[in-house]
């Protein structure tokens, strides 16, 4: 089993859903049944789509493989996990395949905001080991969209890059057996030894930590062990009394070659990478100071399997208009690098939220969500950003799409023509940007809550 741990804030909010869209050229013969077959094969390759997710009684959680039944207990890291052992029929190393195939596929014909603001209700039961959905578009101009929406406990943005990749090969009929992908995951073990949280940091969490088990225990009158644990069942009350209040909106814009390439060229004379020009470009018409996380890539070995391997820092900056833009995407890019360059601040944020008892995390989601409330959940959700007091834009770049964009075996040969990249409105974000960028082209999402 794999404990979750730096991610737990992930586990209770009311929206991790991950979308991404592949306009596939190549694809337009190929039955439904053809690209089931391949989407199953896909899903078998990876440790974390054959797992579930399991609530103790403690509060803990973890990553729990399909196996042949018999029970694992223990904790997990990057390197490290204790599991049952394998099924008779399961060879060592080898995927461990869900028998209910959890994972599912189903065709469609909704434009892709309709889909998400239909999905987006729809709770992913992770405790079943749900955690990716994918839908079929029939052809139309010479290609044919799929479309996947990942609970962001199932991977990060890259991580649903990678099942893409083995998808489309897996669909192509390409022959080649794809590797198994373990899981992996970012634990306060396994993170840098000079990334460890300050001092202050350590002494903020005690407490809450501690006001967090005195108000519980005053509620309760029963000590921490007996304290009570949140359940699926709670989250599943939290999503029907959000979702029937809420419904996302997105924008998709595309910068062609040509100007992209302008814009590249420019951020090269200056050093600076395009992230930060675009946050220029984003405050170049706002007023006073504003707050912009970024998600970065926190992957230690360049791995390519599933899981969320993901950090993020933010920046505080109020556009200068006696600069040109350029000047102060320059700045913006020294914040940027002054963070990334010191562990302790790069991954300040999974150092954090694995400071505090994981029962309280689980509480500020739901109080973001209006189905919970403590004094404490409610000061800890206000000094985390969530709900009013978030971060004024939250970007991801996953820059030039890392797979191939050509597949070629006995069935099809598939080439990617267009890639869409939605993130998720997290509760401690407003507007959300997703960014990739395929065949020189960018393509700019801003996914954010209807008024």
């Amino acid at each position: 089993m794999y404990k979750i741990e730096t991610e737990r804030g992930d586990l209770f909010d009311v929206n991790m859903m991950i979308v991404m869209k592949a306009a596939v050229s190549g694809a337009e013969g190929l039955s439904f049944a053809e690209a089931e077959k391949a989407f199953h094969e896909a899903t078998a390759v990876y440790e974390i789509l054959n797992s579930k997710i399991v609530l103790k009684d403690d509060g803990s959680c973890f990553y729990e493989p399909f196996s042949s039944g018999a029970e694992a207990t223990g904790q997990g890291g990057a390197q490290k996990a204790v599991q049952s052992a394998p099924a008779d029929n399961v060879p060592d190393g080898q995927p461990l395949h869900n028998p209910a195939q959890t994972q599912t596929i189903s065709p469609c014909n909704m434009p892709l905001e309709e889909l998400i603001q239909q999905q987006e209700k729809i709770r992913f039961k992770l405790e079943d080991g749900d955690f990716l959905r994918c839908f079929v578009y029939e052809p139309c101009d010479g290609k044919r969209d799929f479309v996947f929406l990942m609970h962001h406990l199932g991977g990060d943005g890259k991580s649903l890059c990678y099942f893409i990749e083995t998808f489309l090969n897996c669909l192509s009929g390409n022959g080649k057996t794809p590797e198994y992908q373990p899981v992996k995951l970012l634990t306060t073990e396994n993170l840098p030894k000079d990334s460890a949280l300050p001092f202050a940091a350590k002494l903020l969490a005690k407490h809450y930590n501690r006001q967090w088990q005195k108000e519980q225990g005053k509620k309760t009158k029963q000590p921490q062990a007996q304290m009570r644990c949140f359940s699926f069942k709670d989250m599943q009350t939290a999503y029907g009394h959000f979702w029937q209040n809420h419904r996302t909106s997105i924008s998709v814009q595309y910068t062609d070659a040509a100007a992209l390439q302008q814009e590249l060229a420019e951020c090269k004379r200056r050093g600076i990478g395009y992230t930060s020009y675009t946050i220029a470009k984003l405050l170049k018409d706002e007023s006073g100071k504003k707050s912009v996380g970024l998600a970065v890539d926190a992957r230690p070995d360049g791995n390519r399997t599933m899981s969320n391997q993901a950090t993020g820092i933010s920046v505080d900056y109020a556009y200068d208009c006696r600069k040109t833009l350029i000047e102060n995407a320059v700045c913006i890019d020294k914040l940027m690098k002054a963070k990334l360059a010191k562990p302790a601040l790069k991954y300040f944020i999974l150092q954090f939220m694995a400071a505090f008892e994981p029962v309280l995390v689980d509480a500020v989601n739901l109080e973001f969500a209006g189905s919970f409330h403590s004094k404490t959940s409610e000061k800890l959700a206000r000094l985390l950003g969530y709900g009013k007091n978030t971060k004024d834009y939250s970007i991801t770049n996953l820059t030039k799409l890392d797979i191939p964009t050509e597949y070629t075996g006995s069935r099809a040969s598939l080439k990617i023509e267009d890639f869409v990249f939605v993130p998720p409105v997290v509760s401690y974000g407003k507007n959300i940007i997703g960014m990739v960028t395929l065949n020189g082209r960018l393509c700019t999402v801003q996914h954010r809550y209807e008024n």
